[in-house]
Order: C-alpha cells, then sequence, then structure tokens
C-alpha cells in the first residue's frame, strides 16, 4: 500500500487538485486498491471549507472526478502514517518541518515510522517538493500519466484569501510548480544571524498574505512605471479633521506634562463617552467601569481575544467581514466558524441558520453593523434575534460600531445597546476614526459588561501604559464638541455612494449592496467569480484598485468592495476606466 499526502496552505486548491488528479490515475491504471490519497493544508484559515470553485470548475472541464473533501490542517502526529509528504511550495516545507519537528525519516524518536521499506514511493526525506518527486509508474506509462499543473503565478500560498486560478493540461504530463521567491508574511521563512537560523511563531502558519499590502506594492510598481491609478481599494478616509480636535490635540501637545504615560483614561475622557452615548444614542447607564480607550479597534479586538479565548475555543466571525475578526481571533488559538451574510437575506445575520452544536461551543459572536464590506445595515428585529441567541447559548456578542455616521437614505445609525437585553451579552467597539476622520490616531473605545471590560483592561496593563494624553484630550474635544462636519460629511459620502453606484449598474454591473459604511459591496459582472484574478486584471487594464471579496472571508468570492475615497468625479472616472477595459 501507497500512502501519499499532498499539502499546500488552505487546503482548496492545489493540494485538493493534486489529490484529485492523482486518484483519477490510480484509478484508470486499475491500481486504486493500492494506494491511499489525501490532502491537507498548513494552516486552519479555512478549515472545514470545500475545494475552491476555481479548482472544481477546472477539474471538471478535463474531466477529473472532484472528491468530497473538507479543508484540515495537517497533525503532527500523522507523519508516520504516509509513505510520501509532497508540499507545494517552500513556505509549505518549512512550516511542515515545523509541524512535524523537522522531516526525522528513522532518525527521530518521537516520530513513529509506518512506511512500508518496499514502497517505490519513499525517497530518502520523506517530505518532498512537488517538483522533486520520482512518480511510480501506473501501468507502464510513466510519463504520460504523471500529474500536470501549470505554473502557479507568483507561486502563491493556496487559500481563499489568496487563490489563484491555476491551469490543467488534459494531456497531463508533468508536475510544475514554481516555488516562491518573496518568502513569507512576516519577511522571511527564517533567519540565519550570528550563525543560527531563527525559527518563528506558528501562528504565522494561520495568516497567509495581507491583501492591502501586496495591492498597494503593485499600485507604486504601477504608479512608477507612469500608470494613472485610481485607487479604492483601502478605507482610508480623505476628509479633513475637525479644526476644534485638531486644536485640542495641538494645545495638550505643548504641555510637556501630557508627554508622560497616561497610565490610565482620563476621568473627563470616560464621562466624555458616557454623556455622547446618552446624546448621540440615548443609552443611559454606562458606568466608567463599563468603558476603556483603546488604540485602535484593531488593537482592542485582538486584546478582547486574548483575554477571553483559550486554545481551540470556538469563535463565530462573519462571512464575509473585515480580516481583523478573524485575525485577532486565530493569533489567541482560536478556531472559527462562519456565519454567512448572503444577498438572500440582505446581507445581515441569520443566527437561525447557525446549528446549535456550534452555538453551544462559542466563545463569543463578532456582529459587525453597518457591516464593512457588504454594507448592510442591522434593524431592530435582526439585534432582537441576536440578543436571544446570545442569552440562549451563553455566547457573548462583541459589535463593531464604527460606521454608524455613515447610513444613507436617511436611515440613523444606532449602537447595540439601544436595544432590551444588549448590556446583559455583549460590548461593543465605539471608534472615532471614520466619523471624525482621525483614522491615523486610533481612538476607539470598549463599552458594555464591566467583567469583560476588567478583563481586557488586564491584559492591557501588562504590556502598555495607556493612550497618548494629547490624543486622548482630541477625544474629548470630538465627543463634546459640534457634530455639524459628522452629519455633512455623511451626505457627501451619499453622494460618492451614488455616482459609484449609479455608474456600476450603468455599464452592466448589478446594483451594489451599499447601505451603510463607506465601502460599495458588488458582484462581478458576466458571471466571474474569480475575484482575485479579476481585481489583477482590473488593476493591470483599468488602473482601478479594488479589494478582491475572496479576502473576507470565503462568502465573500464573487464579490469586490471598494472605498469612496474619492469625489464623485473621481468615482465617475473610476467607472469609465473600467468601462474602457471592457471587463
Amino acid at each position: 500500500m501507497h500512502r501519499i499526502l499532498f499539502v499546500c496552505l488552505g487546503n482548496i486548491c492545489r493540494s485538493t487538485m493534486a489529490q484529485f488528479v492523482m486518484t483519477d490515475l490510480v484509478s484508470r491504471a486499475g491500481r486504486a486498491d493500492e494506494f491511499v490519497i489525501d490532502s491537507a493544508g498548513t494552516s486552519d484559515e479555512e478549515r472545514g471549507n470545500p475545494p475552491h470553485h476555481g479548482t472544481v470548475s477546472k477539474l471538471r472541464s478535463v474531466g477529473v472526478p472532484v472528491l468530497a473533501h473538507r479543508a484540515r490542517r495537517v497533525r503532527a502526529g500523522e507523519y508516520g502514517n504516509w509513505d510520501l509528504v509532497v508540499y507545494m511550495d517552500e513556505d509549505n516545507g518549512w512550516s511542515l518541518n515545523r509541524i512535524f519537528s523537522g522531516d526525522p525519516d528513522t532518525s527521530a524518536p518521537s516520530c513513529s515510522r509506518t512506511s512500508p521499506r518496499h514502497s517505490p514511493l519513499r525517497p530518502r526525506a520523506r517530505l518532498a517538493t512537488a517538483r522533486s518527486v520520482t512518480w511510480p509508474t501506473l501501468g507502464g506509462r510513466a510519463t504520460s500519466t504523471t500529474p500536470t499543473v501549470t505554473s502557479v503565478p507568483a507561486a502563491r500560498p493556496c487559500s481563499r484569501r489568496s487563490a489563484r486560478r491555476v491551469g490543467l493540461r488534459p494531456e497531463l504530463t508533468r508536475r510544475t510548480i514554481t516555488p516562491r521567491t518573496n518568502a513569507r508574511p512576516c519577511g522571511v521563512p527564517h533567519a540565519t544571524m550570528g550563525g543560527f537560523t531563527m525559527q518563528f511563531s506558528k501562528r504565522l502558519d494561520r495568516f497567509g498574505d495581507e491583501v492591502f499590502a501586496s495591492l498597494n506594492a503593485r499600485r507604486t510598481e504601477l504608479e512608477a512605471a507612469g500608470r494613472e491609478v485610481i485607487d479604492l481599494s483601502v478605507g482610508t478616509p480623505d476628509f479633513e479633521p475637525p479644526a476644534h480636535v485638531k486644536n485640542a490635540l495641538i494645545e495638550a501637545a505643548k504641555d510637556s506634562n501630557n508627554w508622560k504615560y497616561a497610565l490610565h483614561d482620563l476621568p473627563e475622557l470616560t464621562q466624555a463617552v458616557i454623556d455622547y452615548y446618552a446624546d448621540r444614542f440615548g443609552v443611559t447607564g454606562l458606568t466608567p467601569d463599563m468603558i476603556m480607550s483603546c488604540n485602535g479597534t484593531q488593537e482592542g479586538m485582538g486584546r478582547l481575544s486574548s483575554a477571553l479565548v483559550d486554545e481551540g475555543d470556538l469563535v463565530l466571525v462573519p462571512d464575509p467581514c473585515y480580516p481583523l475578526f478573524r485575525a485577532s481571533a486565530l493569533i489567541a488559538g482560536a478556531e472559527l466558524a462562519f456565519y454567512p451574510l448572503n444577498a438572500e437575506n440582505n446581507f445581515l445575520p441569520n443566527v437561525a441558520e447557525i446549528p446549535d452544536e456550534v452555538a453551544d461551543r462559542a466563545k463569543y459572536m463578532i456582529v459587525s453593523l453597518p457591516a464593512n464590506p457588504v454594507g448592510s445595515v442591522g434593524t431592530p428585529e435582526v439585534y432582537a434575534q441576536i440578543i436571544e441567541f446570545a442569552k440562549a447559548h451563553d455566547v457573548l456578542i462583541v459589535h463593531d460600531n464604527a460606521y454608524s455616521d455613515i447610513i444613507y437614505d436617511g436611515v440613523e445609525g444606532h449602537s447595540f445597546f439601544e436595544n432590551p437585553g444588549a448590556s446583559e451579552v455583549g460590548v461593543e467597539f465605539f471608534s472615532l476614526s471614520k466619523s471624525f476622520d482621525v483614522t491615523g490616531a486610533r481612538i476607539s473605545f470598549l463599552v458594555g459588561r464591566p467583567d469583560v471590560v476588567a478583563a481586557v483592561r488586564k491584559i492591557r496593563s501588562q504590556s502598555d501604559y495607556g493612550m497618548f494624553l494629547p490624543i486622548q484630550h482630541a477625544a474629548i474635544a470630538a465627543l463634546t464638541g459640534p457634530r455639524d462636519s459628522v452629519h455633512e460629511q455623511e451626505l457627501k459620502y451619499q453622494e460618492r455612494r451614488d455616482a459609484l453606484c449609479d455608474g456600476l449598474e450603468r455599464i452592466g454591473w448589478e446594483r451594489p449592496n451599499a447601505h451603510g459604511s463607506m465601502f460599495v459591496w458588488a458582484r462581478l459582472p458576466h458571471g466571474r467569480m474569480d475575484s482575485v484574478a479579476f481585481c489583477s486584471e482590473l488593476m493591470e487594464k483599468a488602473g482601478v484598485i479594488v479589494t478582491p471579496g475572496a479576502s473576507f472571508g470565503p462568502a465573500g468570492e464573487g464579490f469586490v468592495r471598494m472605498a469612496l475615497v474619492l469625489p464623485p468625479d473621481g468615482l465617475r472616472r473610476a467607472v469609465e476606466a473600467i468601462e474602457a477595459a471592457n471587463l
């Protein structure tokens, strides 16, 4: 019996394609009973997901059967189960060496060797790159029946966030995958300094490339080549912060005492949050122990995950969602369970679809309304269902309230705590970044259950001395000062929304979903599904940069996100460029 395991990053593209092709080959050779063939990934990011639709489509187009398979992560204890572990690129090999503690073969006492010594598949090193494998002869046709996949562009790690369309030759002649040369997201797979090789944390194996960084890198290349680029990928507001907020920071910075460690939130800041919630949202009853500042919601979400999650705990995240929601939970060691946001339900959460066995395991559930990237806006009915769900399953609700001041068509934004029972089951991240255009200042607050706030504060106190005092004074000015600019900005965003959505609809796109937030969530035109390939083509042909929907989760495939970061004329120009590119 020959046992082969194919490995890539996410276990939904390259490794599954290799598994299905190899299974088909041995079956056609009449030797299926001689082989055990499987695939796995080196990360957990796609756990439980089926093969990528691009892989499925390509295999079916050449008559290779697609088997029932769900993505899984390779386990350290299964090293001895395989005669051969075939990995797709150098990053996979690096990860496997860490998972297996090297490629010990017979030398490592911790890894038993169960491979049949007579197996013709067993090389001297059992871990092998796809291009280095000597494949067995099947029915006397070694050359013509070995697996072939065309090179993966840039050989990027395979996951839904970074999947590329790969080709499969009908003749199935030879496997040729080009390894990556640009190493891991952290910079290098390992580093040799002072005569030793640095091994990095296994946490890095949970993440692929950061999509915004790669988009920005390509933008820089295009601009250096003299191309005009219209960047709609990153949600950085282009409006001016209110003058009274800037002046408050400047004046506070003149006081040398404000350059010392803050150590805690100013009482005036905490009270400003309490008063703001009462005036803006009609939420009363907040107390100082229910509020703490965060250096942005990103930092706050990471601290919260560390305070709540033990290794293996389950976290419910929306799909699609802002990547931070997944990343913060994964860094803390959690497992992810996705609940869908789909067009059939107006991209709103439907907790009735979450199985009881999943809900009962969940530690917390992230809800983001208005939602980035899909643009949906919550309703009292939806919030009531979520609160009832949380009480029934003892699940903490973590609500991201970043866009309550960017909602369209006369609808007013709200806080999670306006809903009966919310304070019993939830916390909320309240951000000033988008409302007051202070993204770089990183001003956010965790609001809600005192026990949760206390736990997060304890975690933060171990490595942080508090928000810079001049920034605290700027936050006080924003919370207590006039909000005319906030409302004016909301109307300007609506003008931008209309310009972009009207334009896309005019050139044949389905009208995007865009009821709130500073983003438009658009379905790919003409039945296209590969969002990564589409965005790459759009960038090269039209000079327009948007974010592929796949980077926000499996259900984001087939969509793109566009940020409303240009005036209406700039957005109309982007539409014209898309139209001219004939995409």
